[in-house]
């Protein structure tokens, strides 16, 4: 409730008790009297109940893990009155909606009761116009006296998340032989070990729990116990799909431009069948999360989507020097970006007016990609 809606009350009381009060000194009647004192009773009187109420009430939020965009979803408030016997005359409940991707923030008020020993359950609805991290918070929670005039407020925090998914257009993948994504040819990662048996990365002593078709048999029989192969990672020619946010605040449109830019290439990769990672910048390096599936890429989706931004200047950024990708499309919405692939291409993709891809054309400007 906002602070006009709150002195509003609190005003049309004080006038009341006024009427009274000037009605009895005036007219000398009792009733005038009672009707002051019962006033007082009912309101300044039953807020100290609430001292001790608040801390018995339990508050929680509950929302829908996912939502389409545009589409109108229900949340929950609970109020559970721990108490037996005191109760209010309402809670009141200011929830924030913040899009933790864009910024855009709204709020809901919501009113419920607080009866003793019940839980109340009072429905809101909510939504966003574009994808990102939703993050629902009852922040000022405050319990009213009997006649709902004077409040105080409780410590109660509650909050819950839905990601909102980005919309996918088709885009059309088209291999380049110049970009390194040909067959590997058989060649292992040099410092990354792996599961392949065929080829030693290296040994180790053996380990409890170690199955016994990873022993060493000749070289274990030249020491006093025995040796573990352990097997090479083969070299993959993966794609590193990399959402740099390093510019700070950005245009909405732009944000959900670029999520839904990534989640459109990222469907047609898993379409192709090729491997790749979806990654972002923090403090100056690079996190990719695997999206070797569909439930993967949602998992990466749904952790860059809530991710903070982190500001780190336009310094050149090496995302990678393990030789895992073979090449990276970075979309960014900076126009100040320098970033390099240790031993593969670099792409980048810039979403502006005057950028590469435009907020409101992008669907049409990313229909053919070459990889």
């Amino acid at each position: 409730m906002t602070r006009l809606k709150r002195i509003v009350p609190v005003l049309l009381w004080s006038a009341a008790l006024l009427f009274l009060c000037v009605g009895a000194l005036m007219l000398d009647n009792a009733v005038f009297f009672g009707a002051a004192a019962i006033l007082l009773l009912l309101s300044p009187g039953t807020l100290l109940l609430q001292l001790p109420l608040r801390k018995m009430l339990n508050v929680k939020l509950t929302a829908a893990d996912a939502a389409e965009k545009g589409q109108t979803q229900e949340a929950n408030l609970w109020i559970e009155n721990g108490s037996r016997f005191l109760f209010s005359g309402g809670v009141c409940a200011a929830v924030s909606i913040r899009n933790l991707l864009t910024g855009e923030e709204t709020e809901r008020f919501v009113n419920a009761g607080a009866f003793p020993g019940r839980t109340e359950r009072k429905t809101f609805c909510y939504g966003a116009e574009r994808c990102g991290v939703l993050l629902l918070q009852a922040k000022d929670i405050r319990v009213y006296d009997w006649l709902g005039v004077f409040s105080v407020k409780t410590a109660c925090k509650a909050q819950a998340k839905t990601t909102v998914l980005p919309d996918t257009f088709p885009v059309e993948l088209i291999a380049d032989p110049s970009s390194g994504a040909a067959e590997s040819g058989g060649e292992y990662l040099q410092n990354i070990p792996g599961a392949d048996m065929t080829e030693l990365f290296g040994l180790r002593e053996y380990a409890p729990g170690d199955p016994l078709r990873a022993v060493h048999w000749k070289l274990s029989a030249k020491t006093d116990g025995l040796l573990i192969r352990i097997g090479s990672m083969p070299q993959e020619n993966e794609i590193l799909l990399l959402w740099d946010r390093s510019g700070g605040a950005a245009d909405p449109a732009v944000r959900d431009a670029l999520a839904e830019c990534i989640s459109s290439v990222g469907q047609a990769l898993l379409a192709g069948g090729v491997r790749f990672s979806v990654g972002r910048m923090e403090n100056g390096e690079c996190f990719p999360e695997p999206a070797y599936n569909e439930n993967a890429f949602l998992n990466a989706l749904n952790v860059l989507l809530g991710a903070p931004d982190r500001v780190e200047g336009c310094p050149p950024q090496v995302l990678s020097d393990s030789g895992r990708f073979s090449s990276a499309l970075v979309f960014t919405e900076s126009s100040c970006v320098s970033f390099s692939l240790a031993n593969g291409k670099t792409a980048v993709i810039r979403c502006a007016p005057d950028g590469d891809i435009t907020p409101d054309g992008y669907e049409t400007q990313l229909q053919r990609l070459i990889i």
